[in-house]
Order: structure tokens, then sequence, then C-alpha cells
């Protein structure tokens, strides 16, 4: 066993490096932010209305792992600023026709190293999904890989002083879930369910929020008010400039913000199919703001574990307790 303090130490250097590099990685990242502007009133029941696409772009790509992958695509049902975003662009890996799905949003920056990589979410949660009997869709994030702006680096410019864009993008990434999950329902098949990591745990917790026809859940380590880091974390102080140059009191942010905030709803499904992982030392998405999240929602099973929030997503047993979870509820539907 590695020193407890010794090891909790790692992962919190491990988190406060990550958003440092982040920026690092997009030089020029300052001049590029939007302006601020404050929230519109936007409509998150619209969800509810959003249905499979009707124009589905699907294509051959190479194999993986002995799997057949293909690169899917469609127009979003939602808009932003951003006309990168218009666009929907995911992957699908099928191990075998007619076996469950999970369909697995990544985390914030995903495609930053690659723009055709989706990172620990393909190289260790979907190759456990596959390894399971289960195939795997993975979608894009708005401002993400296929959807990043001219000139920036995937996942540049999700959060912003642009509070509508940022509360905008929110109301789209879950809508692109949320049409992703139908399609696949429908065109493909057997039982679906979601598996979102941070950032992704959020759009994937909006999604459930409208889905009543999701199998299961798993909300790892999930921001829930994207107000809330903006505030603690040192590396978004370019932000908070802005907002208080606009005259705006910053705590103010996560109150404008909680409209897009999944615990602001509840789950379609029941809270029994819904399964929280909690890191205990993360400092990227506070061990509070995870517990306000999972208290909202009526306090669903969790999984509590002692990691940060980078090595949590890499931690092989943790990746397969959440799996066996997604695996017992997908073959209840069957």
């Amino acid at each position: 066993m590695p020193d407890r303090p010794l090891w909790r130490l790692t992962n919190q250097l491990l988190d406060d490096a990550m958003f440092p590099v982040f920026k690092l990685m997009a030089p020029g990242y300052g001049r590029r932010l939007a302006r601020f502007r404050p929230p519109a009133d936007l409509d998150l029941l619209m969800l509810w209305t959003v249905g499979a696409p009707q124009e589905v772009y699907v294509g051959p790509e190479s194999p993986w792992r002995g799997c057949r992958v293909e690169r899917i695509s469609f127009q979003s049902a939602c808009t932003t600023r951003c006309c990168e975003n218009s666009r929907v662009w995911g992957q699908l890996i099928t191990l075998e026709r007619g076996a469950p799905w999970v369909v697995i949003v990544p985390g914030l920056g995903t495609g930053a190293f690659g723009r055709d990589s989706y990172d620990v979410f393909q190289s260790v949660h979907a190759r456990a999904v596959l390894d399971a009997g289960m195939n795997v869709a993975l979608i894009d994030l708005p401002y993400h890989k296929r959807r990043k702006r001219s000139g920036c680096t995937s996942g540049e410019g999700f959060f912003s002083p642009d509070l509508e864009e940022t509360a905008g993008v929110f109301r789209q990434g879950a809508a692109d879930i949320i049409s992703l999950v139908k399609w696949v329902q429908q065109e493909r098949k057997g039982p679906v369910a979601l598996w979102g990591t941070s950032l992704g745990g959020s759009m994937a917790g909006l999604a459930t929020a409208f889905l009543p026809t999701l199998s299961a859940c798993v909300l790892m380590e999930p921001l829930d008010n994207p107000g809330d880091p903006l505030l603690y974390l040192k590396s978004t102080r370019d932000i908070l400039r802005y907002v208080e140059e606009a005259g705006l009191d910053p705590t103010e942010i996560p109150g404008l913000l909680r409209h897009v905030a999944p615990s602001t709803y509840r789950p379609a499904i029941d809270k029994e199919r819904v399964l929280f992982v909690t890191t205990l030392w993360d400092r990227i998405i506070r061990p509070e703001c995870q517990e306000r999240f999972w208290e909202a929602w009526g306090q669903p099973p969790r999984l509590t574990w002692e990691g940060g929030h980078i090595t949590t997503a890499y931690n092989r047993r943790v990746v397969s307790e959440a799996l066996a979870f997604l695996r017992g509820h997908l073959c209840e539907a069957e």
C-alpha cells in the first residue's frame, strides 16, 4: 500500500497542474476569451422534445481491437454562437450486433492531445466496456475535437466570461447526448446506458433528467453547477476579471447558472439506476460540490474513492465497479 499522505499529495499536485497545463497548450488563451454577457433565460424543458436526429451520417473507420468502428455525425438540436458546434460528431464501436450500448461522455479538454483521440475515455473506459461484451458510443462535446473553434485547442472556450454561451453549450451538450441515445435505441436496438465523467458527468446528468428510456447512468466525479469551479480554481481568474469589470460580483455566477446545473432537476429514471462516483481528494470538482449534487438527487447508490480528479478516471478498480453497475442494469433491460 502506498503511503497515504504522500499518495494524497500526489493526487492533489496532479489536479492542481491540470488547468495550468491546459492553458500552456493554448497560447493566447486569455486574449481569445469572449467578453462578459449575462446568461439568457434558457428553456431546458425543451430537452423533453429532443428526438433522434433525422439526417445522420455514418461512415466506416479503421477497426479497433477487432471491433467495427464508425464515425457518426448529425445536426445539433440547439444552436450557440460557435458555428463549429452546430454539427455533432461521435464514434460507434460495435463488438456485437444486438448487444447493449454504453454512451461514454468525456470530460473537459478531451482531444487536446490529438484530434482523433478520446484519451482515457477510449483507452480505459471504452476498452473495459468492450471487454465486458457491450458496444460503445463516444460523443464530442461542444467546443471539443471536431467541434473546437478555429485556432483554439480542444475544450477552449467552453467556460468563459460569456455566461450566456456557457449556459447555452450546457443545454446543447445535453441535447446532443439525448439525440445520440435515442438514435442508438432506434437504429441499433438494445438497451442504452450513459457514463459521464467530470464535465461529461454534468452533461450526462442533465440528459438523464430528460431520458426516461435510459437503462442506467454512471456519474463519475461529476460537475454540477458550472459556476462553482469558476470561483475556487486559481486558473479561472482570467474569466472572473472580465466578470468583475462588467460590474458583477463573481459570487453571483453560480446562482445565474443554476438552471443548467443537473441538481436543479431530478433523474427521469429510478434513482437506484444512477451511480455516483465521488472522489474524496478532488481539487477540480470539490467533494462538497459532488456531495450536494448526490443529495439533491435523493442519495442514489454511490462509490466514494480516496483519489484525485485525474487518477480516479484512470483507476481500473473504480472503472470495474462502475462497469459492473451498468452491466447489471443493462442485462436486466435485455
